[in-house]
């Protein structure tokens, strides 16, 4: 798989995009706030009150949004792979595991710097905490 060359600088032009992203993220955060799934924390709980909320929505519509575009450098295959990890995100196989107790649970990772398998061991809490974090990559 090959990406094309457009005739301009960007497949799509960055303030569509930009325009694009904004109208899509804050839409998506208005409905979160209409069905209370929202939580403000302690600097933020004056939101929990509608007109509040509403002119911090205006707020950020009157910004300009810049996302941040640039070309991979390890071509199309690599932005599959990245856009795979969040579209079917997976914790971890089974198969990664290595051990687990009351204090730890030890499991298999690959660094991608070494490009070498590695074990990691982590008290139970934390790899949790870390699996609904982070997707790991299946390999």
């Amino acid at each position: 798989m090959k990406f094309k060359k457009s005739d301009d600088k960007f497949l799509f032009p960055v303030r569509v995009i930009s325009k694009l992203f904004r109208g899509k993220f804050l839409a998506a955060l208005e409905q979160l706030y209409k069905k209370e799934k929202l939580i403000f924390s302690s600097d933020m709980k004056h939101l929990n009150n509608s007109k509040s909320f509403n002119n911090f929505l205006s707020l950020l519509y009157s910004k300009e949004w810049i996302p941040h575009i640039k070309e991979t450098f390890k071509g199309a295959k690599n932005v599959i792979e990245y856009l795979g990890n969040y579209t079917h995100r997976i914790a971890i196989s089974n198969a990664r595991i290595l051990n687990v107790t009351d204090s730890e649970v030890t499991f298999k990772i690959k660094n991608y710097r070494t490009d070498k398998q590695e074990t990691v061991t982590l008290h139970p809490v934390e790899f949790i905490r870390r699996s609904a974090r982070f997707t790991y990559r299946i390999y």
